[in-house]
């Protein structure tokens, strides 16, 4: 959290939260009612000072306020850079840390749970992570067996080729996965609680 917003949280502590204003989509780009944030400065700051609250609730410390944000898929946005293949970032600049765990949700989303937490992988990556998919045998998925997968057959099984071992793809619903990972996708006051 930057210095500056620790101050103003010293200085003015009882500053409504601000609900609905503020959203992150699928491809890591803040949104202001529904328009891209741009400005690169303004974009680092939030993610500079983005973090959940106890119950799962992500927010951006915008000095003495939390202004909540609503999340389409996941808390990060996980992507690839074409300079470290093999290394995951989240849409904040930081290292995502080891893959521990991916599913596949019902929108044909990839999320991936890492060391730093729970992500969708950026869509644009996508192709980069077809190309490790194996089946139980360790071959590349032929086109028939893929889209058998995609269509819910339980008989097939894929997972990532990754080092030191293969990963699992798990199918899901965002739903569930946010629920069991801990995360509220569309935060809403507490009862009682003053907003902006």
């Amino acid at each position: 959290m930057d210095d500056i917003v620790r101050q103003a949280l010293a200085k003015w502590p009882n500053v409504p939260h601000a609900y609905g204003w503020l959203s992150l989509d699928a491809r890591g780009h803040w949104r202001l009612k529904q328009e891209r944030i741009t400005n690169a400065a303004l974009s680092g700051f939030i993610a500079r000072n983005y973090q959940p609250d106890e119950e799962g609730r992500w927010f951006f410390q915008n000095g003495p306020q939390r202004v909540y944000v609503t999340l389409e898929c996941a808390p990060f946005v996980f992507r690839m850079p074409a300079d470290i293949r093999d290394e995951l970032v989240a849409h904040t600049g930081e290292p995502a840390g080891a893959l521990q765990r991916l599913w596949l949700d019902e929108n044909g989303r990839l999320i991936a749970l890492t060391g730093l937490g729970v992500g969708v992988i950026d869509d644009r990556d996508l192709p980069v992570l077809c190309d490790r998919l194996r089946t139980a045998s360790g071959a590349a998925p032929d086109d028939t067996t893929l889209l058998r997968w995609l269509d819910g057959d339980p008989s097939i099984a894929l997972s990532v080729h990754h080092e030191p071992d293969p990963l699992p793809v798990e199918r899901t619903t965002l739903a569930g996965l946010s629920r069991a990972m801990g995360f509220i996708r569309e935060p809403r006051p507490r009862p009682g609680e003053p907003e902006c």
